[in-house]
């Protein structure tokens, strides 16, 4: 075993342990779920997440098998980076190639966390390497490689697809290699199950990401951007500045720069439609990792600069990562006490279901830790997520007792006292919403045709439910509720129902309307439909 080979298994080997030990963090949870119901595609992200965690869960039951694919395309990743530097043969003290993954923080964190990130950084440094070999010799066969590596990234995140579109822009002659196109082509047609998805379900990921995750701007977004990409580490400014000073010596290197800089400046104006995130910067770890050592460790001050910087880091994260495995210690992260807190929550439901309103990572760490069932409802008030596209959960526990949690903060030691939580009998199906919305002639009332899309009988009990029509003012922000009385309705799968309601709007009105059936007592859930009127 050579010494690359040495060191990758002594980082596996640490991360599986640190995978061990230390409880889900929300998201992960989140994903384990989706993985108990393979898709071509998920409400949040593109589903290869999923698939990473479904090989690991089928043979390890626990937080281990969760990570433990994450683990190991971590593990290949160091090694490939480790390989094509070595190759390089810059200088002689190959030891210095290692030093650089310790000296970036997001190798830690992304080391043994199970997020869309760990496939995303694993293809990305694939697709790194072999565009290097390609630009050397091209080659069809190469150029097969490369479409499905892309095609990877794409199913790990979408904004991947900024990786090769900055490669383009730093080099557009590539348009003219006809290889290229067969990637491009391998690209399509390997993505296209995920696109049928998106097709079929009407584009939910797009309409989240563009347009209903946007926030207003806040200068404090500014400042969390600059401290998301300088302040986690003393080496980040040497990066940026070797990147800036240094003259592109190749086509490859042009490319790695318009791809560091694309990714900078684009997050940069993405500020303004919201916080941004230290992950954003993934994609970019290559060419920080190829630009410092090629450039910056032959350089005795920035040596000593990169070498100040590893001892940095483990100070700060070997302590941090070693708190993450004491999972019981009475800390208010997403790390710990989630067992003991939801083990005690299972306690007092006994045998009923437990619902979460507006949450969707305490139902999936419910279900996980203590195998019971559970589902997260979401109104008006919050976002959907993917328990709104599966909702076999909430179709088992149709009619049932449940135990209805609105609040929930997980400590060392949990009382009933300690969650918002009420019993709820006979709880009704609440996924159901207006299928269509139209305005008569006079804009004096709207007819609602709403259809039961589930594949067994359901029952709409007048006892239990509103039907209420929401109008939200794009121009005053103004939120209208209309709601009605009705009937018990009971559909059958795919059967219509059509009713009018007054619309209660003035002529000036511009904005959206929507229609949904909800538990009296709270807020309409969130729409499938709805009709905007200019």
């Amino acid at each position: 075993m050579d010494q690359k080979a040495r060191i990758v298994t002594g980082i596996v080997l640490i991360n599986l342990i640190q995978s061990f030990f230390t409880e889900l963090m929300h998201d992960e949870a989140y994903y384990w779920m989706w993985s108990n119901n393979l898709a071509w595609g998920y409400f949040d992200h593109p589903p290869m997440i999923a698939w990473v965690i479904w090989v690991g869960k089928s043979l390890l039951e626990s937080e281990l098998g969760v990570r433990l694919m994450a683990v190991f395309l971590h593990g290949l990743t160091l090694y490939f980076l480790f390989t094509f530097l070595e190759e390089k043969n810059w200088f002689k003290k190959n030891w210095l190639y290692y030093t650089i993954p310790i000296s970036i923080p997001l190798f830690h964190i992304f080391g043994f966390i199970a997020t869309p990130d760990a496939p995303l950084l694993f293809f990305v440094f694939v697709y790194f390497i072999l565009l290097e070999k390609y630009l050397k010799t091209p080659h069809w066969g190469k150029a097969i490689l490369i479409g499905l590596v892309i095609s990877g990234m794409f199913y790990s995140k979408y904004t991947t697809i900024l990786v090769p579109i900055f490669t383009i822009i730093g080099l557009p002659r590539l348009l003219k290699d006809k290889n290229i196109w067969i990637a491009f082509f391998v690209v399509i047609l390997t993505f296209l199950p995920h696109a049928f998805w998106q097709i079929n379900h009407e584009f939910p990921s797009l309409k989240y990401h563009l347009i209903e995750r946007s926030d207003s701007i806040e200068w404090e977004f500014l400042t969390t951007y600059f401290v998301n990409f300088f302040a986690f580490s003393p080496v980040y400014p040497l990066i940026f500045w070797l990147v800036f000073k240094n003259k592109v010596s190749s086509s490859y290197e042009r490319i790695l720069k318009s791809v560091f800089f694309g990714y900078l400046v684009f997050f940069l104006i993405m500020i303004f439609r919201g916080r941004p995130q230290p992950q954003w910067f993934l994609p970019i770890v290559f060419p920080m990792a190829y630009y410092t050592i090629k450039y910056g460790l032959p350089n005795d001050i920035y040596r000593k600069w990169v070498k100040g910087s590893v001892i940095f880091v483990l100070c700060l994260y070997v302590p941090l990562r070693i708190v993450l495995m004491l999972s019981n210690l009475d800390l208010k992260t997403e790390f710990h006490n989630n067992e003991r807190s939801l083990t005690t929550m299972a306690d007092m439901a006994g045998e009923k279901p437990v619902v979460f309103s507006n949450n969707y990572y305490w139902p999936s760490k419910y279900m996980f830790y203590t195998g019971n069932l559970s589902f997260g409802m979401s109104d008006i008030n919050y976002h959907k997520t993917q328990f709104d596209f599966q909702p076999q959960n909430e179709i088992a526990v149709d009619g049932d007792t449940v135990l209805f949690v609105n609040y929930f903060k997980p400590q060392s030691s949990i009382t009933r006292e300690d969650i918002k939580l009420e019993v709820m009998e006979d709880y009704p199906l609440h996924y159901w919403v207006a299928n269509k919305l139209e305005l008569n002639s006079d804009n004096s009332q709207l007819l609602v045709t709403s259809q039961n899309t589930y594949p067994d009988e359901i029952t709409l009990s007048a006892n239990a439910l509103d039907l209420t029509a929401v109008y939200i003012d794009d121009i005053s922000g103004e939120r209208i509720m209309h709601k009605q009385e009705f009937k018990t309705i009971r559909l059958s799968p795919g059967e219509e129902y059509q009713f009018t309601l007054p619309f209660q709007a003035d002529r000036d009105f511009k904005g959206k309307v929507f229609v949904s059936f909800h538990l009296k007592r709270f807020d309409p859930y969130f729409p499938d439909y709805f009709l905007t009127i200019n």
